[in-house]
């Protein structure tokens, strides 16, 4: 998961830097989350706060809707956490109009969130959370 919230590019600089600066020694999951802030230049505690120190997953709501537009049609998509303030990247999915498949990556930072796509004409079934990458609760359901 911090690997798809960070970008490749970000994730292996920093696991290269870390493995540089720890070889040999024994490493706390502190001084990873520091490492991995320096290199991203983000504020990572929330995200190691609840995957690493608490018991908890994530139980979220997801609604969707589709609306037409003059070119194609609007996807909405919102993201309400039902209990603590997770930080993790949501994938959804889906297949064109052509038969295309289609993932798009959500960051979910807060409590409630929405986020939109404009696309090109309809779409399949919406797949939230393919392949389970993200443990926890995700009630979907369309608008």
């Amino acid at each position: 998961m911090l690997r798809d919230l960070l970008g490749d590019e970000v994730f292996f600089s920093g696991l290269k830097e870390f493995f540089a600066a720890y070889k040999f020694t024994a490493a706390a999951t502190g001084q990873f989350r520091r490492m991995m802030e320096k290199v991203s230049g983000r504020d990572l505690n929330d995200f190691f706060r609840l995957w690493f120190d608490s018991h908890l997953l994530p139980n979220a709501q997801v609604r969707y809707s589709i609306e037409e537009q003059p070119a194609g049609v609007l996807l909405k998509i919102r993201v309400s956490q039902l209990n603590e303030d997770f930080v993790f990247p949501l994938w959804i999915a889906w297949q064109d109009e052509n038969g295309s498949h289609r993932r798009e990556k959500l960051i979910v930072d807060r409590k409630s969130q929405e986020f939109e796509f404009p696309l090109p004409g309809p779409i399949g079934k919406l797949d939230v959370n393919p392949g389970r990458a993200v443990p926890g609760k995700f009630l979907v359901g369309k608008d």
